[in-house]
């Protein structure tokens, strides 16, 4: 987007990309949420209410570019700021907690192996 408002191309052209960009943020949105309710991510209702205060944010901005000839500043900074925020910020933490959650699900999943393992060679029976 940046490239295209630097070659100066028409309003149609980030029109446009800007769309996309919605687009995809409410895609990313719905498959994130969906992650996060079926792993009872703690965070999951703040999450979501991040992703709300977008969408309405966003939606103002388009409202406001729609009556302009181009395209402002403002959402530029507004769409920089937020990116950063998410990314850096929020989604870190849900990284680090699927994270965990990986390494205890292997711990799980170990123990489970072990187990078998033991039964197989002749030892404790698991319905016992």
């Amino acid at each position: 987007m940046y490239d295209s408002l630097r070659k100066g191309a028409a309003k149609s052209v980030v029109d446009q990309i800007l769309e996309e960009l919605v687009r995809y943020a409410i895609y990313h949105f719905n498959t994130e949420e969906e992650l996060l309710n079926k792993f009872e991510y703690p965070g999951y209702e703040s999450h979501k209410k991040e992703h709300e205060t977008f969408k309405a944010s966003i939606q103002k901005f388009l409202e406001r570019e729609a009556k302009r000839r181009g395209i402002s500043v403002d959402l530029l900074l507004f769409l920089k700021d937020w990116l950063i925020k998410l990314i850096i910020a929020i989604d870190r933490k849900m990284g680090v907690y699927f994270l965990k959650k990986k390494k205890e699900n292997e711990k799980m999943k170990d123990r489970f192996l072990s187990t078998l393992q033991v039964k197989a060679q002749g030892g404790i029976s698991l319905g016992q």
